[in-house]
C-alpha cells in the first residue's frame, strides 16, 4: 500500500464524525434525531381564569350600596308616599280655612323634615299614607274681592281656588291718607258692590 487512507476509510470516519456533532446539538437545543420538537410553555388553564374568578370575588365580598329610599327604610323613618294623600289646610289672612289636597311637594319626606320646613305645629298628622299640614297665608280666601293698594296703583283682587291672586282691574283714583294705608294692607269685601259703596263713602 502507497501510505494513503483508503476513501472508504476516510468517509466513514466524516460520519461518525458528523453523528456525534449531530447528537451534541440536538442535546442541547432540546432536539433529537428522531425528528423536531419544539417545547413550548403555557400557563395552566386554571391561572388564566384566575383574573376574572377574582372580579367575581370581589363583586361577592363587596355588596351594592343601598340608595336614599332602602337606607331610609332602614333606619326606619317613615316618608310620604306617592300615593299618599296630603291635605293642606290654609289659614288665610281674613280667618277663613281653606283646604287643597297636592302630594307632590312632600312626596319622601319624613315628619322631621316637615316640621323642620314649616314649623312643628303644622304638622297635625302623618303617617306614609296621610298626612295633614296647617299653615297660614297672608292672602284671603276666595270668597273676598280685596281692595289693595301697591306701588301707587289702587287694584281689585281676587284669589282663585289654587290659592294665587289675580288682579281683576286697576282704578284710577286718589285715596285719602287714611285710607291709602288701610288698602296698602288689603281690604277684604264680599261683593263688588260693597267696594264700590266703599268708594263712594270716601268723597262725601
Amino acid at each position: 500500500m502507497n501510505g494513503l487512507h483508503p476513501y472508504g476509510s476516510l468517509r466513514a470516519s466524516t460520519a461518525l464524525l458528523l453523528c456525534c456533532a449531530m447528537l451534541l446539538l440536538g442535546a442541547a437545543g432540546g432536539y433529537s434525531l428522531r425528528g423536531v420538537e419544539r417545547v413550548e410553555i403555557e400557563a395552566p388553564p386554571e391561572e388564566a381564569a384566575q383574573p376574572q374568578e377574582t372580579e367575581a370575588l370581589r363583586a361577592k365580598e363587596s355588596p351594592a350600596v343601598p340608595d336614599a329610599a332602602a337606607q331610609v327604610s332602614q333606619m326606619g323613618e317613615d316618608t310620604v308616599s306617592p300615593d299618599a294623600t296630603v291635605i293642606w289646610r290654609y289659614q288665610m289672612a281674613c280667618g277663613h280655612t281653606v283646604e287643597l289636597e297636592d302630594a307632590q311637594p312632600v312626596i319622601g319626606k319624613t315628619r322631621a323634615e316637615l316640621a323642620q320646613t314649616y314649623g312643628v305645629d303644622a304638622v297635625e298628622s302623618f303617617s306614609p299614607q296621610a298626612v295633614t299640614l296647617c299653615v297660614a297665608s297672608d292672602k284671603f280666601c276666595p270668597q273676598h274681592f280685596v281692595l289693595k293698594l301697591e306701588n301707587g296703583a289702587l287694584t281689585v283682587r281676587k284669589t282663585n281656588e289654587q290659592l294665587t291672586e289675580e288682579i281683576l282691574l286697576t282704578l284710577d283714583l286718589e285715596l285719602p291718607a287714611d285710607a291709602a294705608v288701610e288698602c296698602e294692607a288689603g281690604l277684604a269685601f264680599d261683593s263688588m258692590e260693597d267696594i264700590n259703596v266703599y268708594l263712594e263713602g270716601l268723597d262725601s
